[in-house]
């Protein structure tokens, strides 16, 4: 799986670090490490089940190998723990990679024409305005309802809907939920897919031959920590982080030709 070869790509940057910092708030959270360097993941909290997202080593995490905390990503039962790995992952991302375009929105990378059919997991509500002028039709899938918005299609429609979507965009938060690689055997005849948001992953090696063409993620710049870190802690959110987020995207493969 793409998740398992991104923890082991980090494996050895990982062992040489240690956990400054965790902050876990409603929506985000955030790993600061010893180095400074700061990564931050979607939390999950509709679906902790029934342990609430109660973790028993919480009060030990400061001090704790950074290696360990991103293989965290790999539990399958505790989605957050899964999101701690994934922040810690980030925390350990290199953003000195060949290609790699700041203030770049993701959806720039790509070619849309009128004719395009446009799935996307995950309702990026912010992007649609700028995305639906220049595609012929959007499928949007959620496992939340989203009432009123008539393109707007349950999760377990994708295996149906996605394949013969053109392009493809699927969040991030796939790679927490471990259902990243799933989703991209439904795209079948997508030219370009794209993984987008703040938990995606950059790690260009991990999704080589994957489909994935596109990654586009943020960072943190150090002049924002310590507001991002408050943010997180206050239960901030949304709108208040993108302001905080500095936006990084990377072709890292050509477009499928079918």
């Amino acid at each position: 799986m793409i998740i398992d070869r991104i923890v082991e790509q980090a494996r050895d940057r990982a062992a040489e670090r240690t956990i400054r910092d965790v902050r876990i708030g409603l929506a985000f959270l955030c790993v600061v490490l010893d180095d400074g360097s700061l990564g931050s993941s979607f939390v999950f909290n509709s679906e902790f089940g029934s342990n609430n997202g109660l973790l028993k080593e919480a009060g030990s995490l400061i001090g704790k190998s950074a290696l360990e905390l991103s293989e965290w990503t790999l539990d399958m039962k505790n989605l957050l723990k899964s999101s701690i790995g994934v922040a810690v992952l980030n925390a350990l991302t290199s953003f000195d990679l060949p290609g790699l375009v700041e203030d770049r929105e993701g959806l720039d990378e790509v070619d849309f024409s009128p004719n395009d059919t446009v799935g996307m997991i995950g309702y990026f509500k912010p992007l649609i305005p700028e995305l639906e002028p220049r595609i012929g039709e959007l499928r949007v899938f959620e496992r939340k309802p989203v009432a009123g918005v008539p393109y707007v299609y349950p999760d377990w429609a994708e295996e149906r809907l996605l394949k013969d979507c053109d392009v493809v965009i699927i969040t991030g938060t796939t790679l927490i939920n471990s259902t990243t690689d799933q989703i991209v055997r439904y795209c079948q005849s997508a030219r370009d897919i794209i993984l987008m948001g703040p938990s995606t992953l950059i790690y260009p090696e991990a999704y080589a031959e994957t489909g994935i063409t596109v990654l586009a993620s943020s960072r943190i710049k150090d002049s924002a920590k310590a507001s991002f870190m408050e943010l997180i802690s206050q239960g901030g959110g949304g709108e208040q982080l993108h302001e905080i987020y500095t936006k990084v995207s990377i072709r890292i493969a050509d477009s499928h030709v079918f």
